[in-house]
């Protein structure tokens, strides 16, 4: 009976924070960050992903964007608090307290986050290397 109880507990704290991204976060994200942070953007600026929890999790050029428990230590969290050394984002105008609480309290209860990655976002262009050998650069020497 216990077990059962605690089962319930934790699928029901599971289920608040669910809820909690899916009202509080995941719009401020879309509004505020897909533009410049999204495989459907076509662009991650930065290297850094936010349309995804693989995306934040493996996060940018700077290493993880969210760490999950502790928004001090979170890139995403210093980035819209303007509390790090990180370039203050968004990079347009700064979002309202109350978001910026949000925020802090969904990465402090573990950033549950349910999106699944999307495509990859290619990385630059593919190199045919047999094509690109015969860049006049790499070509022997012609004498006249």
């Amino acid at each position: 009976f216990f077990l059962l109880r605690y089962a319930t507990c934790v699928l029901s704290a599971d289920e608040a924070q669910l809820d909690f991204f899916e009202s509080r976060i995941r719009p401020v994200l879309v509004q505020h960050c897909y533009e410049c942070h999204s495989v459907a953007a076509g662009m991650s600026r930065g290297g850094l992903l936010l349309d995804s929890r693989t995306g934040w999790m493996t996060g940018g050029d700077s290493g993880p964007a969210i760490v999950p428990g502790r928004p001090e230590a979170s890139h995403v969290w210093q980035a819209i608090s303007a509390s790090g050394e990180v370039s203050e984002m968004p990079p347009k105008s700064r979002l309202a307290a109350e978001v910026v609480e949000n925020f802090r309290l969904w990465i402090l209860n573990g950033a549950v986050d349910p999106r699944e990655a999307s495509e990859p976002l290619a990385r630059g262009r593919v190199i045919d290397l047999e094509r690109e050998r015969e860049f006049w650069a790499y070509q022997p020497r012609r004498v006249f």
